[in-house]
């Protein structure tokens, strides 16, 4: 290897290296995002939902239930 090509190839592998990190730190941020979404009891009104229409699909009838309450983190 030359030292023309070196700094190159360095310069490829920084970048590769850069996107990957951004990569992963968007995707720990959407993950937490969501976490902190249906942790906080926003998203259940979504879960009941989807919980209700899975339930039918299944059973063939209607089906119906009280409050439905997903608390995912408490903190004391």
């Amino acid at each position: 290897m030359t030292r023309e090509t070196r700094p190159g190839k360095w310069r490829w592998l920084r970048h590769v290296a850069w996107v990957l990190a951004a990569k992963v730190l968007l995707i720990l941020r959407i993950l937490g995002g969501v976490a902190i979404f249906f942790g906080s009891g926003a998203g259940n009104p979504l879960i009941h939902g989807y919980v209700v229409k899975r339930l039918e699909k299944m059973t063939g009838g209607q089906v119906t239930y009280g409050p439905f309450l997903f608390v995912g983190f408490r903190w004391k």
